[in-house]
């Protein structure tokens, strides 16, 4: 387990609106890097076959409010879903999908996700952000046994039980649901 320095600042997202973009990627669970990666696929479908995946790119549309190219916004409409008549009859980022409730394989692709990339950091040996990781109660031992996906599940309600426990805090077995 990791050991979380007293002098680590942690800083938490100011809550109130995000970009539409940022909450689609988190509905499907979806890094910048794969954003990109989809949008160059995209293009090349398109017929634009030198389009760079950069994740560097998606950033800015959502944080510097850089305006994608025509191309990249059709891209990305095809691989939502969304018609190209729809892109060019509603401005940058309105025509995107509004966002209702997830369905479950939604929440199910945004966990797994989710997961990967606490694999990958725990794997990568980045200690700040695994301290960051288990000072918000994500903790898990890292030997590559437990980062099997059940074992991962079974460690996390062991760990979450046990911390409870230490705590005071009432816990229920797993599956058991609240009344």
């Amino acid at each position: 387990m990791f050991v979380v320095r007293p002098d680590h600042p942690l800083t938490f997202p100011e809550p109130g609106p995000t970009h539409p973009l940022r909450r689609l990627r988190a509905l499907h669970g979806w890094s910048y890097e794969t954003v990109a990666r989809i949008v160059a696929a995209r293009a090349r479908e398109l017929g634009v076959s030198s389009m760079a995946a950069q994740r560097q790119k998606i950033w800015r549309w959502e944080n510097r409010g850089v305006i994608p190219d025509r191309i990249s916004q059709l891209a990305l409409a095809r691989e939502l879903g969304v018609s190209d008549h729809e892109v060019s009859a509603h401005p940058w980022p309105t025509w995107l999908p509004s966002l209702g409730a997830p369905t479950c394989a939604q929440q199910i692709a945004t966990l797994r996700g989710l997961l990967e990339q606490v694999r990958d950091t725990l794997r990568a040996g980045d200690s700040v952000t695994a301290s960051v990781l288990v000072e918000q109660g994500l903790t898990v031992p890292v030997d590559e046994m437990v980062l099997d996906t059940a074992l991962l599940r079974t460690s996390a309600v062991r760990n979450a039980m046990v911390r409870a426990s230490r705590h005071g805090s009432p816990h229920r077995a797993p599956g058991q649901l609240r009344s």
